[in-house]
């Protein structure tokens, strides 16, 4: 379930990087990053089945510098793990991480380890911006190998799940009208998806007590191990330089999911209520 948050996260909050349009040639370019090394974010996560909330786990993500071949990148992580009350229904322990480069967000290494009471995934990739392919080091599920030394293509401005998240924050919603769709190319287990999102306007919720305006975002979900055409998604940005998801909603088809911002850090502005 974790997992599904995981995706949810990187699904909604990505798809909206840029328009139908083919991109120019500069539009893959964001250097106004509304975060930076030092950030964290702390997230609870709930499950509904019938009336009864679970507390699930937590997800965190972080960011700090780090230096490969004497190249600056930001290493951010998340890792995702559930309670120790949910661990006797569905023991999770989830990490993904990615490198990206500073100026443009692009991701140049990613990697994946997910173990959802005993289904697994590992996966480790290093993309090459300038040849547009992806080296795939290894994919395993539940310890078969599914891919081993394999090149992919990797087109301008596709991003991986976490990196998605983090280059969509830099984008700029002040001309943006209920009802515009958005798309992203995100990449998912060896293959290109092309998600959509729909931006249904602002919206005033409470968090922590307090009024905040968010920007209100619905995506278009990939059909299949993770989602059903009739599940419903909803996420509450912080409509301000941060855009940090304060709340992310959901009705699936196995019950219901919430996730509340529960803890920050390193925020470059702060978070202001009404």
């Amino acid at each position: 379930m974790i997992r599904v948050l995981l995706l949810t996260f990187a699904l909604i909050i990505s798809s909206f990087i840029h328009q139908m349009e083919a991109p120019q040639s500069d539009e893959c370019e964001n250097t106004q990053h509304p975060f930076g090394p030092g950030e964290l974010l702390r997230y609870k996560l709930y499950y509904n089945w019938t009336a009864l909330w679970i507390t699930a786990g937590t997800a965190e993500f972080t960011i700090k510098n780090e230096s490969i071949n004497n190249q600056n990148l930001w290493h951010i992580s998340c890792i995702g793990r559930s309670a120790s009350a949910f661990n006797k229904i569905y023991r999770v322990a989830d990490k993904y991480e990615t490198y990206i480069e500073p100026l443009s967000g692009q991701p140049l290494e990613f990697e994946r380890h997910v173990d959802e009471g005993g289904y697994t995934i590992d996966q480790h990739l290093k993309m090459d911006p300038l040849n547009e392919s992806v080296w795939i080091d290894y994919q395993k599920r539940r310890g078969v190998m599914e891919k081993e030394d394999v090149i992919q293509s990797f087109p301008r401005c596709t991003q991986d799940l976490l990196s998605a998240i983090y280059y969509a924050r830099g984008l700029d919603f002040n001309n943006k009208k209920a009802g515009d769709k958005f798309y992203l190319d995100v990449f998912i287990d060896g293959e290109i998806y092309n998600t959509a999102l729909v931006f249904l306007g602002r919206e005033n919720i409470r968090w922590n007590g307090k009024k905040y305006r968010c920007i209100k975002l619905s995506p278009q979900l990939i059909s299949g191990d993770y989602f059903q055409e009739e599940d419903e998604l909803f996420v509450y940005a912080t409509d301000d330089e941060n855009k940090v998801p304060l709340i992310l909603e959901s009705k699936l088809s196995f019950g219901k999911v919430k996730a509340y911002l529960h803890h920050y850090e390193g925020l470059k502005t702060s978070i202001q209520p009404l």
